[in-house]
């Protein structure tokens, strides 16, 4: 496997309950979110499945949603 490969497959993964944690949310939040696909996860299996989150994705959707402080105020 190439460096670059390996890098793309070796990125840290929350389940659905760390990826909660690390976003300060609630489970029925997360879920909202992901139903509404306002964040990026993966599910592995079928049926149900299992979803995983990249801290990358986290990251970005904190970003996304960041709001910035009036300038006036």
């Amino acid at each position: 496997m190439t460096t670059g490969l390996r890098n793309r497959y070796m990125t840290e993964l929350y389940d659905l309950r760390e990826a909660c944690d690390y976003l300060k949310i609630s489970q029925p939040t997360m879920y909202r979110l992901i139903k509404q696909r306002k964040i990026a996860y993966s599910k592995i299996g079928t049926g149900r499945g299992t979803y995983r989150f990249k801290k990358e994705d986290l990251d970005a959707y904190l970003e996304k949603n960041r709001v910035e402080p009036n300038a006036e105020a």
